[in-house]
């Protein structure tokens, strides 16, 4: 049986060797001393894995990973990262990385990390083989919440799958539109047929949206002569998920409504679609056209919002944390009291998609295993309604190390440059430096 192969990519030969040796037993290895030579070796090879240094000389590990994914979009990069540069490890994996590393790393953390992800791109491999609902199905995404709310919402998504209409999904920005559609598609018996998104924006424009449900015949556009299937026609047996719907250019409206209402259309195709219905009183709600509304709305399913379901909140934010911790291989964090309360208190204008991107950036970054509140983004210092009880030593503390990472990343990391950029003596950055543990050993 050949053995899986794993690109090791970093500039030291001490760390290359070590990977090497830590590996070889189970995987073959191949290793790149920079960005440009791992380009090279990804595009004439299968990689199952890749470990990617963020700090190289010439390409750095930030400019390479999209590179990566654009050649090998399923293959999972962990990124190696220092100590102090956390934070670049976590917007590395908002661009794609799957996972980080400290150096140094501890050789079991190596092993069970490479085996997981492996073994998890294998189980994807096997299932986009059997199809697009096995391939849906090996990456279902839960609904959080343990209350009354959350139960009904489980519930509407069970009968609305036992149905054959259109279902709408309506609900504030930020709302799980796209999990609840994924699960309505997996409880039905639609479930191992194609599963389509087209989603729609403000920038939505009307000959590119109608070719894009509907597709083209041969000969109808200059700039796309060749014909196309559209939406329609790729989820044929499946579900159509059409995500903000209300955006969808007005002709296009009208035509997919008369679609939907016409019973002897050929396509066997279900729809379902999301509508942002609730907005702050300062925005202005996207129209959707009454014949299409009731085209669409057959089903319809209000998704309750974060406030309608703080009786749950604490219960959630504990199945968040597991639900990431076990997603990227950490360790599971409790979570203080305090924390607790200011997430509670904080304004969700992004919803349940924001409480779950604090959360995830959390457990990503967090080194320890208690969750306290000066471990919570400024923004929610700022904006909780229990805000005040921060102390105000906690919050510039806070301030000023987010700012000296922000001022690294913009000026660079040699001291004596950054200090005069900053209006700041070298012994005083410094001593801020070390203070905050961004000192790099090379920095000076």
């Amino acid at each position: 049986m050949t053995k899986p192969t794993i690109l090791v990519v970093d500039d030291e030969l001490s760390i290359r060797e070590s990977f090497t040796l830590i590996l070889e037993n189970d995987f073959t290895v191949e290793t790149a001393a920079s960005g440009e030579t791992a380009l090279q070796k990804a595009s004439s090879q299968s990689i199952d894995l890749v470990f990617l240094d963020i700090r190289m000389s010439g390409m750095t590990g930030m400019e390479t990973l999209p590179k990566l994914k654009q050649m090998h979009p399923d293959t999972p990069v962990i990124m190696v990262t220092a100590v102090n540069d956390v934070q670049s490890a976590g917007e590395a994996i908002k661009n794609g990385a799957e996972d980080y590393i400290v150096k140094p790393f501890d050789v079991d953390e190596v092993l069970k990390k490479a085996k997981s992800l492996i073994e998890r791109k294998r189980l994807k491999t096997e299932a986009a083989r059997l199809g697009t609902g096995a391939l849906l199905a090996a990456t279902r995404p839960a609904i959080f919440g343990r209350g009354r709310r959350s139960e009904e919402l489980r519930e509407a998504i069970r009968q609305a799958a036992e149905g054959t209409g259109p279902v709408l999904l309506m609900g504030e920005a930020g709302s799980e539109f796209d999990d609840v559609a994924q699960n309505i598609h997996l409880e039905s018996n639609r479930a191992q047929k194609p599963f389509e998104i087209v989603r729609y924006s403000p920038e939505s424009r009307e000959f590119s949206a109608q070719i894009e449900l509907f597709g083209q015949i041969e000969g109808t556009s200059l700039l796309s002569p060749s014909p196309s299937p559209g939406a329609i026609h790729r989820a044929k047996g499946g579900t159509l998920y059409l995500s903000h719907v209300s955006q969808m250019p007005g002709l296009v409206q009208d035509v997919c409504a008369q679609w939907l209402d016409d019973d002897g259309r050929p396509q066997d195709v279900r729809v379902i679609a999301s509508w942002v219905n609730r907005l702050p009183e300062d925005q202005a709600v996207s129209a959707l056209h009454p014949t299409l509304f009731e085209a669409v709305s057959v089903i319809s399913i209000e998704i309750p919002s974060l406030s309608e379901r703080l009786a749950e909140f604490d219960g959630m934010v504990e199945d968040l944390i597991t639900h990431f911790a076990h997603k990227h291989h950490r360790k599971e964090k409790k979570i203080g009291k305090e924390a607790i309360e200011l997430l509670e208190g904080y304004p969700y204008k992004g919803g349940m998609m924001e409480l779950q991107g604090i959360i995830e950036n959390i457990v990503l970054t967090l080194p320890q295993e208690e969750i306290s509140a000066e471990d919570l983004p400024l923004d929610v210092w700022i904006h909780s309604r229990v805000g005040g009880k921060i102390p105000y030593s906690q919050f510039t503390e806070k301030f000023e190390k987010l700012f000296l990472e922000h001022a690294k990343q913009i000026f660079g990391s040699n001291t004596f440059t950054l200090s005069k950029r900053l209006g700041l003596s070298p012994t005083a950055l410094q001593a801020k430096l070390e203070h905050h543990h961004l000192v790099e050993d090379s920095a000076i």
